[in-house]
């Protein structure tokens, strides 16, 4: 498995901040965004479940506007209609 491949089925588990897959230079801007909508799609979910008494952390919720500025700094605003439907709305 490649490392993109690995990012794109756990982010985290290849990148300890959004950060750092903004600056990876082995990626293009299109696999950058690709990676950071999976991430914030996934912190989504952990947020959900923290709200329900589920497995969660204060950290995962705290991903969410490192993920977003992520995003801006490619020039991508959060576009909703983007990423699959949530709890949230997102």
């Amino acid at each position: 498995m490649t490392k993109l491949e690995q990012a794109l089925s756990d982010p985290s588990g290849v990148y300890r901040t959004p950060d750092e897959v903004v600056k990876d230079p082995d990626l293009t801007r299109k696999e950058k965004i690709k990676i950071l909508h999976v991430w914030h799609y996934d912190a989504l979910d952990l947020a959900v479940a923290s709200e329900e008494n589920m497995a969660g952390s204060d950290e995962d919720s705290m991903l969410l506007p490192q993920i977003l500025q992520a995003l801006r700094a490619l020039g991508v605003e959060h576009d909703s209609d983007e990423m699959p439907p949530t709890k949230h709305g997102a």
